[in-house]
């Protein structure tokens, strides 16, 4: 589910660098603490793969109203 919700947001113009620091922050970041912290724990991964999906989801939500409000001015 990851890999199609990046491809809405590029194909709807969200820029590669926006997605990428989701990535980072919701993913990467959170889940090298989590393995710090509770060792590999594929539930929690999911949940954290989860989160990382419904953030992106926002960004792109936020970047359509932003393109739109920019289209119809």
């Amino acid at each position: 589910m990851w890999n199609q919700t990046v491809d809405r947001a590029l194909v709807s113009g969200v820029p590669e660098k926006q997605i990428l620091e989701v990535k980072q922050n919701e993913i990467g970041q959170k889940a090298k603490a989590s393995i710090q912290k509770s060792g590999r724990n594929p539930a929690l991964f999911k949940s954290l793969i989860m989160t990382a999906i419904y953030a992106l989801e926002l960004l792109l939500v936020r970047y359509l109203e932003w393109l739109w409000k920019r289209l119809i001015m």
